[in-house]
């Protein structure tokens, strides 16, 4: 019931939006983004929005609501996007993969494990994705990268070194590989993670420089592997009959920009992630390289968590990751 009357007054101030927007000649959209107006994929939201309404002075204002303001949670947003409740939203992909299982195969351990291996196989699922997304009423604009690493307090150079550790994962996929690796998942929020490792409840974490930084894991962690055992992507989605209704040349500058954007989302996540680097290492944080045998082994292991979830899903996403293992292959 809490629920329900929450969604009920965020629908009727979103109302009330379009009435008053109506009244004036102007037409307002709602863009949604899970992040803080710091994060890159919440700039990028911005700059875009900023760049339309530069662009029909002022006759469409896109106005971002930051940090889930608007009440939708992730799970959700594929459907509140389409139903056109909130006109524009930032989507991370795997949160959506209940509603559209495709949407998950992007998450799929080690075959995105740096920042230009991810875009590369971004690149392969991109066209299914906007397949995908028609279904569900919208039309995918742009897609970004989430970086990942291992946090730990000892030094882990290969699958040997995982054994046994107690290692806080974030989702069923992450749980999997860290099992396969012989070590122990841990679902833990991450408001918990940091009193967790300072009580020995945990040995290693699964996230990125930058999320460790903000979390002052330095204090109670040694070391840094920044291997991205999965591949987590942003995407932003706008409801397709409101994009359908603009003119052609605003179309066509919405998909113009967003290749703009999409370039500069990808290098603002490693941008900042180097950044994060750094600080960690001013901190006193061993970061230790990804190694190729490290990384083959983690490849070997992961196979079988790789064909169950193949085993379960549509005959697109087979697919997506024969294109991709040879596309990567060659690297």
């Amino acid at each position: 019931m809490k629920k329900f009357i929450t969604v009920l007054l965020i629908s009727i101030f979103l109302l009330n939006i379009l009435f008053i927007s109506t009244i004036f000649g102007k037409e307002t959209w709602n863009a949604n983004s899970q992040w803080s107006p710091t994060n890159y994929h919440s700039i990028a939201l911005k700059k875009f929005a900023d760049m339309v309404y530069e662009k029909t002075n002022g006759e469409l204002e896109i106005i971002v609501q930051y940090s889930g303001a608007l009440g939708y949670k992730g799970p959700e947003l594929l459907q509140t996007v389409g139903d056109n409740l909130v006109q524009m939203s930032a989507i991370t992909n795997m949160t959506v993969a209940g509603q559209e299982i495709i949407f998950g195969v992007n998450s799929l351990p080690m075959m995105g494990p740096n920042l230009e291996k991810g875009r590369i196989f971004t690149n392969i699922c991109r066209p299914y994705f906007d397949k995908a997304a028609e279904k569900w009423n919208q039309k995918i604009l742009w897609m970004g990268p989430w970086l990942d690493g291992l946090w730990s307090k000892k030094e882990i150079t290969s699958v040997e070194d995982m054994k046994n550790l107690k290692i806080r994962t974030y989702d069923k996929i992450s749980a999997d590989v860290i099992k396969a690796a012989g070590g122990i998942p841990y679902a833990i929020p991450w408001s918990d993670v940091y009193t967790s490792v300072a009580t020995g409840m945990l040995d290693a974490v699964l996230t990125s420089a930058t999320t460790g930084a903000e979390g002052k894991l330095w204090e109670v962690m040694n070391y840094f592997q920044p291997i991205m055992f999965m591949l987590a992507t942003e995407m932003v989605t706008v409801n397709l009959d409101e994009f359908n209704s603009l003119s052609e040349e605003l179309k066509v500058f919405m998909v113009e920009i967003s290749k703009e954007i999409e370039d500069e989302v990808w290098i603002a996540g490693g941008d900042e992630e180097e950044e994060n680097k750094k600080l960690i290492l001013k901190n006193g944080v061993k970061i230790i390289p990804i190694s190729e045998k490290f990384e083959k082994e983690v490849i070997a292991i992961t196979e079988s968590v790789r064909q169950e979830w193949l085993d379960n899903a549509p005959v697109e996403a087979r697919e997506i990751y024969e294109k991709a293992k040879e596309a990567l292959s060659e690297m």
